[in-house]
């Protein structure tokens, strides 16, 4: 042992390398084969399907501006490459969305603290845009496109869901949609409507609003929107200028809300109207505008009753 270490002792220094440093002759893998595959791809080629914006300049720290520039600049690498690659925006690096540059064969998938985001330029054999979506499709069929949009509404955005060969919304089958009650939304954009949720006074009342600002009520909680009676009645023989009435029972009805009598018979020139008399009660009237009396025999007297919300 004490030869071993007399052997060692008497061995020159290492020189000391404060770095280490790249070789000016490196060379790159010219191939790189999946087992059982035949194609030729280099490595610089396989590593170019996925390309990091942090590669070309994007750091945390930068600001907007250079952010996007460095990965516009990603995305242009990725273009070019052939590879139709992805660029991926790393949790914490910001950028300016509307100043990117997204062409038909990159996709950008933004890694964000809650999530990912993957921006479509167009789905892949149609030509249905689709920025800021995400295309889910099965073999086989053409698929649907899932994306955030705002139909020009920045403060009320939504998920839209659309075909993704031709961009048209798209067909979705569900059980049954629940809504939380919110304040009014904004107003949509032309040809538009939002359907909405919201409280009037104690109860939940279902609204429409309309791409010129109106707000429809459709729905309130305990109430039906329309409502309907009916008995039978023989008025008689009405005098000229004379008037008989009907009381006809309808469950729910309102003062204030809207009716509308009909009658089974011919009314042979004779006016019809009704009215809400009191709650749970229309009053039906016939009156008699004609030069004589009139006689109509019984028949089947109904009343739609439309909610006033």
């Amino acid at each position: 042992m004490g030869r071993q270490l007399e052997l060692i002792q008497r061995l020159p220094p290492l020189p000391a390398y404060s770095k280490v440093t790249k070789m000016a002759n490196q060379t790159r893998a010219t191939a790189a084969l999946v087992d059982a595959n035949t194609a030729d791809r280099t490595l610089a080629e396989k590593l170019g399907d996925v390309i990091s914006c942090l590669d070309y300049g994007a750091t945390v720290s930068g600001t907007a501006a250079a952010n996007t520039t460095a990965i516009n600049d990603a995305i242009t690498a990725a273009a070019v490459s052939g590879a139709n690659g992805f660029v991926l925006v790393p949790y914490g690096v910001s950028y300016t969305e509307s100043s990117l540059v997204l062409p038909d064969d990159v996709q950008l998938i933004v890694f964000g603290q809650y999530g990912t985001v993957t921006f479509l330029c167009k789905d892949h054999t149609s030509s249905a845009v689709a920025r800021g979506g995400i295309s889910v499709k099965s073999k086989g069929a053409t698929g649907i496109v899932l994306r955030s949009h705002d139909a020009g509404v920045t403060a009320d955005p939504f998920l839209q869901i659309v075909d993704a060969t031709n961009g048209d919304m798209a067909a979705v089958q569900t059980r049954y949609v629940e809504v939380e009650e919110i304040t009014a939304p904004t107003t949509p954009t032309a040809n538009r409507v939002r359907i909405y949720a919201a409280v009037n006074g104690s109860v939940t009342e279902l609204f429409a609003k309309f791409q010129d600002g109106s707000v429809v009520p459709i729905a309130l909680e305990g109430q039906s929107a329309n409502l309907v009676g009916a008995t039978t009645w023989d008025p008689g023989s009405v005098a000229k200028n004379d008037v008989v009435e009907k009381e006809v029972t309808v469950t729910g009805a309102a003062l204030g809300d809207f009716v509308i009598a009909s009658f089974s018979l011919d009314l042979a020139g004779l006016d019809i109207s009704a009215y809400v008399g009191a709650a749970d009660r229309v009053d039906v009237i016939l009156h008699n505008g004609t030069s004589g009396a009139i006689d109509l025999g019984s028949g089947t007297l109904k009343v739609l009753v439309f909610k006033r919300y």
